[in-house]
């Protein structure tokens, strides 16, 4: 009899020892993402105690009613439900009593097989503990541990009281910033109460954003509204910049610098020259100069006209200025002497800017025929995943990310801005524009200073 009993001794031990062996080998490293840089070596603690939220007892206890578990299951499956959105891993290892307790995660599973799936875990981890091997829980003390389950110590745990279904958090001081720790249990209170409420049915669908953080986000982060002139364009925002301090510098390109009051005229002699051309509303024109001040010259006379600037970069190879010039469907190309053999096969009219701004008429009043519905430029996308398209931009856009532009840097009239942009580049426009309406500075940077 004695013998027997050995035996059955014996063969529990190995079940158990196996059961151990399994379970420590399955152990995943959760990476959390910590405020500051991981050291070696232990670290300072420090306690966080909440306020629980007067509901939280209740809410545990609905959620044990509704999947038929117990407390600490709701609390270990809520706890790896916050660890994946935080890590974006599948394999997560958390503690139970200083022994790992390891779930498989994958987003799909119902939550009431994950938390039948933790509870099973953990009655088989309470019925091997006896057997558990010295030091294989590496995860400090507390009932629920979170952790980098490997060699490296535990950085949060939740230590449960279980006569009132709270606790506290006792976290490394060293790695979170205690905004962290209270953003980590709003989260967790959240899962708590999504549990015992059983919507949604799969664990990768529980929302864990807060009332608060939804609030933040909704409606504080997306509180963007400015008070935009409807009527303006940036033209005529530029010429109010003129009017009122028309003897600041407004442009600087190498040895040439042009106050607001110089560059209106070089502007409007421009766009009383395409004026006579016939330039007709929104009808499109390329600008493919070198870095200089004619761009923003062009670019100004143009839309000053009622045309649609297409910037056109030099650099570019021959058969995308081609494909820009045929798609857009330009017949103006405003360019320089020493580019002309770059535009190829073009049959329509190739101006040269020097020549045009020294003998245009500058004399008679051009009237701004840009209007706020009107197309104001016609930007082209790199191209990566297929040819080149035309993305066509309203001077009410134009306007609206102007004074979007002026409100995030805070520009203002003292203040100077570099264009180091390609000019064929959407970021040009944030870089040309905005300074001009608001009486800034604007320096064009030179190939050989990029």
């Amino acid at each position: 009899m004695r013998q027997a009993r050995k035996s059955r001794q014996q063969a529990k031990r190995r079940v158990a020892e196996n059961f151990w062996q399994n379970q420590l080998a399955r152990q995943a490293v959760v990476n959390i993402c910590a405020d500051y840089p991981r050291s070696e070596g232990g670290g300072q603690w420090q306690i966080f105690s909440p306020d629980w939220p007067g509901q939280f007892r209740q809410l545990v206890e609905d959620a044990v009613r509704r999947l038929g578990c117990q407390p600490a299951d709701v609390v270990l499956a809520a706890l790896t439900i916050v660890l994946r959105r935080y890590s974006a891993q599948e394999d997560l290892t958390v503690g139970w009593h200083q022994l790992p307790l390891t779930v498989c995660l994958d987003g799909k599973q119902p939550v009431d097989r994950l938390v039948a799936a933790v509870a099973e875990q953990r009655r088989q981890m309470d019925g091997y503990a006896a057997d558990a091997p010295s030091g294989s829980g590496r995860l400090v003390t507390g009932v629920t541990e979170v952790g980098r389950c490997d060699d490296s110590p535990v950085e949060i745990e939740l230590v449960a009281e279980r006569d009132d279904f709270a606790g506290y958090w006792r976290y490394r001081s060293d790695l979170f910033r205690p905004d962290t720790i209270r953003r980590w249990h709003g989260h967790f209170c959240r899962v708590v109460g999504t549990l015992a409420a059983g919507q949604p049915e799969l664990a990768g669908e529980v929302e864990i954003t807060t009332e608060d953080e939804r609030h933040e986000v909704a409606e504080l982060f997306n509180a963007t509204a400015l008070a935009v002139d409807e009527g303006a364009t940036v033209v005529s925002l530029f010429l109010d910049r003129v009017k009122a301090d028309p003897d600041r510098i407004a442009l600087v390109s190498g040895p040439q610098r042009y106050s607001y009051r110089q560059l209106a005229g070089e502007v409007e002699r421009l766009a009383g020259w395409l004026a006579d051309q016939g330039l007709t509303r929104e009808q499109p024109v390329a600008v493919m100069v070198e870095r200089s001040a004619e761009v923003v010259i062009a670019a100004l006379a143009v839309m000053w006209a009622g045309g649609v600037y297409v910037p056109v970069d030099p650099t570019y190879p021959p058969a995308r200025i081609q494909h820009i010039l045929t798609d857009s469907q330009t017949r103006i190309i405003l360019t320089q002497t020493g580019l002309k053999d770059r535009i190829g096969g073009f049959d329509g009219m190739i101006a040269d800017l020097a020549g045009i701004r020294q003998w245009a008429d500058g004399d008679r009043p051009v009237p701004v025929r840009s209007r706020p519905e009107g197309l104001a430029y016609i930007i082209y996308t790199s191209g990566s995943t297929g040819k080149p398209k035309g993305v066509m931009i309203e001077h009410r856009n134009l306007v609206n990310y102007s004074f979007w532009m002026r409100d995030y840097l805070q520009l203002t009239a003292d203040d100077k801005t570099t264009a180091y942009a390609s000019f064929g580049f959407d970021a040009s426009i944030g870089e040309l524009f905005p300074i001009l309406t608001v009486g800034g500075e604007l320096h064009i940077l030179s190939l050989i200073h990029i």
